[in-house]
């Protein structure tokens, strides 16, 4: 089954796209939309599902409901219907979306799962196989749905976080390839491991080409607002230089362990807090002043860029504090 439906596998004519507003519920259920059909059917919603459910070539396709009087008015609104969606498809598809946490979105938009579990409770996390297993017509909502954007960022986040990086990185590949990122780096043990260290705290698919861009390629920017407050502090930014230099000279093997007594020793013995130290050299490793455990992102670099980008912090706070012309 296609990710998301391409635009070549649909049929339609141009139509109703999203509306100026925003209002992505009223683009794919427009306010003409035909009376309920028998037994309290929504005919659009089957046609929302039945476009879905084109993507894996009807293998899943129920039979045609019986629509009555209004089939004539289905047809003709059809082909809009379908436009709408793709282009709805497309634009979420662009922001990064998780596949299948736009689907599981999209199918709890005017239906509410059975209960399950020991309390009773519905769940709202419900995977392609679940909906379909689950999907019953008594669950359909007799009331307006609403298009709820942040609901969608939440999924979105939930699914990132509970997909494992072997799925994940067919995903990540395709942002990659539209930001022209090709990673430094690309043994799948250590992608895996990057993705798994990441998506946490990821968002949005696109985080791994934006965000966390500095993991996967040296050609990164520096947010410089966290420039000007972790590495304002010349002496800070000196002791980042000497610290690369530590770094490098070390015999011990470069581990977790390791890189932080090295750093806190360090800091010690040159009497600065080793916490502005840290907070430093995440910025100039990450380019962000919020990451995973400093410690953890220099496994995640390897000893050689974390040593080449300390090495650099002078030229790369410079360079992060000097506006564009």
């Amino acid at each position: 089954m296609d990710l998301y439906p391409r635009a070549e596998s649909w049929s339609g004519t141009p139509g109703a796209i999203a509306p100026a507003d925003g209002n992505a519920a009223r683009a794919v259920a427009p306010a003409s939309s035909p009376a309920s059909g028998p037994h309290g059917y929504d005919a659009d919603a089957h046609l929302l599902d039945d476009s879905l459910r084109h993507q894996d070539g009807g293998a899943t396709r129920a039979p045609e409901p019986e629509l009555g009087p209004n089939n004539e008015r289905l047809e003709e609104l059809k082909p809009k219907l379908v436009h709408a969606l793709r282009e709805l498809v497309r634009q979420y598809r662009e922001e990064g979306i998780v596949p299948e946490a736009f689907r599981n979105f999209l199918a709890l938009l005017g239906w509410t799962a059975p209960e399950s579990g020991s309390d009773g409770a519905s769940t709202e996390i419900l995977g392609d196989h679940q909906l379909i297993q689950l999907f019953d017509l008594n669950g359909i909502s007799h009331s307006n749905t609403v298009f709820d954007r942040a609901k969608l960022d939440w999924f979105n986040t939930e699914y990132i976080r509970a997909y494992p990086a072997e799925r994940l990185l067919p995903l990540i590949q395709e942002e990659w390839h539209k930001a022209g990122l090709e990673p430094a780096r690309n043994d799948r043990d250590w992608l895996f491991a990057t993705i798994n260290l990441l998506k946490p705290r990821a968002r949005s698919l696109k985080d791994f080409a934006t965000s966390f861009r500095a993991y996967f390629t040296d050609t990164f920017q520096r947010d410089p607002a966290a420039v000007e407050k972790f590495l304002a502090d010349e002496r800070v930014r000196c002791l980042l230089v000497e610290l690369g230099e530590r770094y490098a000279a070390s015999e011990e093997p470069f581990t977790e362990a390791g890189a932080e007594r090295l750093l806190r020793d360090f800091a010690a013995e040159k009497e600065m807090k080793a916490g502005a130290l840290i907070n430093g050299a995440r910025v100039v490793l990450t380019g962000q002043g919020v990451a995973p455990s400093l410690f953890a992102v220099m496994m995640a670099l390897g000893k050689e860029r974390t040593v080449t980008r300390l090495k650099a912090t002078q030229e790369l706070a410079a360079r992060a504090m000097t506006p564009e012309v």
